[in-house]
């Protein structure tokens, strides 16, 4: 009884985990077939949102990928979306220094 009432609390959120997946895995796909561009960077920085509270260590890497090539080709707009997500990722981790800086970088 137990076990089949933990079952039925758990299957909304494993049909939820299933609808993600797709969406990670195109986001991932059109990710190997950017050039360098603001199109990689605007990838990067989606993401970055998508795995921000489930996988902040894929979050992370994202944001400071999107970072440097959006510094690289002067993409100011996804610099700036790339900081913030950065500094989310940071504020939901408990680490308020690096989100203060991060935010003010992507409002500069």
């Amino acid at each position: 009884m137990k076990k089949s009432l933990l079952f039925l609390l758990l299957l909304p959120y494993l049909a939820l985990a299933q609808k993600l997946n797709p969406r990670v895995d195109s986001l991932q796909k059109l990710l190997t077939q950017a050039k360098a561009d603001t199109q990689k960077v605007n990838l990067l920085n989606k993401l970055s949102n998508v795995h921000w509270d489930t996988e902040p260590v894929r979050c992370l890497k994202n944001a400071t990928d999107a970072i440097n090539l959006a510094t690289k080709i002067k993409y100011y707009k996804g610099l700036s979306q790339a900081y913030l997500n950065r500094g989310d990722l940071y504020y939901s981790k408990l680490s308020p220094d690096s989100a203060i800086a991060d935010y003010k970088r992507g409002i500069n």
